[in-house]
């Protein structure tokens, strides 16, 4: 995250229940409230830029690549990156990934160069 950081970008960080260090059990009516709540939050501030990037494993065995294009395919804004990784080891080529985020980010005017 030192890399938004220095761009001047701030990140949200979700955490579901019963994942990482959130307390709870892990449940779909769980994941599902905590991401409408922080979607809302984003969504109600008038200094969020409305670009999205979706970013995504080719090989994901826990949320297939579909539901990524899916996804992509609802966001008429979005730009899709895919990967050659599935869940837990993406991105495989960090410098890879943050050229791409930065590419993205100054095509949507919020860095420079």
């Amino acid at each position: 995250m030192r890399q938004f950081s220095h761009w001047g970008i701030g990140t949200l960080l979700v955490e579901f229940p019963g994942y990482g260090r959130s307390e709870g059990s892990p449940s779909q009516a769980g994941i599902t409230e905590t991401f409408v709540a922080a979607y809302d939050l984003m969504t109600r501030r008038k200094d969020i830029d409305a670009s999205r990037i979706i970013l995504y494993g080719k090989h994901d065995e826990v949320i297939p690549y579909a539901h990524g294009k899916s996804l992509y395919q609802a966001s008429p804004n979005a730009r899709f990156l895919s990967y050659e990784c599935g869940h837990n080891d993406c991105p495989p080529d960090w410098p890879q990934f943050w050229e791409d985020v930065r590419g993205f980010l100054k095509d949507a005017g919020l860095v420079n160069g």
